[in-house]
């Protein structure tokens, strides 16, 4: 065989093995162009089926606190008593102000010591049901009548229940062939609640919700949990029925929460439930199966396939480098998803609220001194909730990235531990805590950088105030133990299952079992301030008990120093 011959075959062979190979690096870019694709639209689903869930949540938390609102900010306040069911009826305004903010309560009703025989009842102007009787007309939009009959019915109920203590009269009734949900509160002369002194309460008519109350509602909330109108509701009652949204078929985008027909706390009812409040749950359901991201997913990974599938034959040399890249883009925005769907539920929870409110302003529905306070209160406390979340994500890429920026000094745990707590004082205050302190004239010392510890011990107080549930008890201490000083805040609440606790100290990660709000990045925080200053964090908890946080730093011995 001449020279040229074997030139020829082995470019015949090169030829070969170079066409093998690029066949072999089509098919492998294309398997792996496949699977990025793939990922692609699961991503988009994880993302929608986030959306969806997190629409859901929302949505059941706004219809639950607005149920829930007439009983907790109006029978709950102080600005009644015995002297307001008697001229010149004080209490008008504040009822005014309840009509106009809350659409469900169909009328109000009092009573002034134990002989409800006539029963005040304040109704609306442009609703009052048939079978009250007007006893005046100058009180627009609220008229005070009267109902014989009524005043026997609910007042041998609420009597009943008065003469076992209880503070609240829960119950389901029927007036005039319309069935009503009754919520009174009954207060005592004596603190023994020996004596009856006042009662005052509201019923809500139940078919007329049905029908003209959950779907405004639920739509203006939609709007807000979700302007982009991609996903799609529906509140469904207890038989199935549609009371609001659209009708919704199963799929794996849909997400469904639990609605109780409450007008009140249900924990008010948790250990003796009436035997005649009827029980409906309703379903609140969101799916995302007709998102656009979806469809632009799709589409998306068509035109990806057909540009790979024609590029493939020039870029067969790239392969590794675009294989590379692929895998990159895909780590970062699996980086970039998981960042946002855990931090944009706490972002968008409380701006969500913030513009709830300004809308409530900028329609004029707020025009009472009081509701213009409690609104203002609950904007500070959204304010506060949303600014802590933003100081919690700097500072922990502070303490993750920058760690050398410490100042470390000899600091006074007490003085640590009071510093931390100062700011919290009048919230505790606002909602009733009870707070146990422990702390000693003349504290021990640590070595620490003081704005990293008060910012950890920060944590610890805002998350057992988060989780006190009904308790409103936490405890803080400092004491020395041994060759480390031990800062401890402590709860009575709801607990932590034994198999969370090694996940709470992880970044984005909260308790499987927990409801509520927080970003997980509070103990997260904690806990790497901990080790960055040669402690640890430890946690003890019993669901139903409490959990006991504890922050435990090296000691400075004193003697040596001295």
């Amino acid at each position: 065989m001449t020279r040229d011959d074997q030139i020829v075959k082995w470019g015949r062979t090169a030829g070969i093995v170079l066409a093998g190979a690029a066949c072999c690096a089509a098919a492998l870019l294309a398997w792996f162009g496949y699977r990025a694709a793939s990922e692609w639209q699961r991503s988009s689903e994880l993302l929608v089926a986030r959306r969806a869930d997190e629409t859901t949540e929302i949505l059941t938390t706004a219809l639950t606190r607005d149920m829930r609102a007439v009983q907790t900010t109006v029978l709950d306040n102080q600005d009644w008593d015995a002297s307001s069911f008697v001229a010149p009826f004080e209490i008008n305004d504040l009822i005014a102000s309840a009509f106009a903010r809350y659409p469900y309560p169909e009328l109000f009703f009092g009573f002034r010591g134990a002989d409800p025989d006539h029963i005040v009842f304040f109704a609306r102007a442009d609703r009052r049901p048939g079978w009250l009787q007007p006893a005046s007309e100058d009180l627009h939009p609220v008229l005070r009548a009267s109902s014989d009959a009524a005043s026997a019915l609910l007042g041998s109920r609420i009597l009943k229940e008065s003469r076992e203590g209880d503070r609240y009269s829960i119950f389901e009734t029927e007036i005039a062939g319309r069935n009503y949900q009754v919520v009174a509160r009954l207060r005592y002369a004596q603190a023994a609640a020996s004596r009856l002194d006042a009662v005052f309460g509201f019923l809500v008519d139940v078919e007329w919700t049905r029908e003209a109350y959950f779907g405004p509602l639920t739509q203006q909330v939609s709007r807000i949990a979700e302007p982009s109108g991609q996903l799609r509701y529906q509140l469904a009652d207890e038989r199935g029925a549609r009371i609001a949204g659209v009708a919704l078929a199963g799929n794996d985008l849909a997400f469904e929460r639990r609605l109780p027909i409450l007008f009140f706390d249900p924990n008010l009812i948790a250990l003796d439930r009436p035997d005649d409040l009827s029980e409906r749950i309703w379903r609140v359901t969101v799916s995302g199966a007709e998102d656009e991201t979806l469809a632009l997913a799709a589409s998306g990974a068509r035109q990806t396939l057909v540009v790979i599938a024609v590029a493939t034959l020039a870029i067969a040399v790239g392969l590794y480098v675009t294989v590379r890249a692929v895998r990159a883009n895909a780590d970062v925005a699996v980086m970039r998803s998981d960042f946002v769907s855990t931090v944009t539920h706490e972002l968008k929870t409380p701006i969500a609220t913030i513009r709830a409110i300004a809308e409530t302003f900028a329609r004029g529905r707020v025009n009472t001194p009081e509701g213009i306070r409690n609104y203002g209160h609950l904007l500070m406390q959204e304010q506060g909730r949303l600014m802590r979340l933003v100081d919690n994500l700097l500072a922990y890429a502070r303490v993750t990235d920058v760690t050398d920026v410490y100042s470390f000094q000899p600091q006074d745990a007490v003085a640590l531990a009071e510093e931390a707590l100062n700011p919290f004082k009048p919230l505790l205050e606002e909602r009733g805590f009870t707070v146990e302190r422990d702390l000693p004239v003349h504290g021990p010392q640590v070595n620490a950088d003081r704005t990293a510890m008060v910012l950890a011990l920060s944590n610890l107080i805002d998350n057992a105030m988060r989780y006190s549930g009904n308790s409103r008890w936490l405890a803080i201490r400092v004491a020395p133990a041994g060759s480390r000083v031990e800062f401890i805040v402590e709860d009575r609440g709801l607990g932590i299952p034994e198999s969370d606790i090694a996940l709470i100290p992880r970044r984005f990660v909260r308790g499987r079992s927990v409801e509520g709000h927080g970003s997980g990045l509070g103990l997260a925080i904690v806990n790497r301030v901990a080790k960055d200053h040669g402690g640890e964090l430890i946690v003890r908890s019993e669901v139903g008990r409490g959990t006991q946080m504890t922050l435990a730093l090296p000691r400075i011995d004193e003697d040596a120093d001295a």
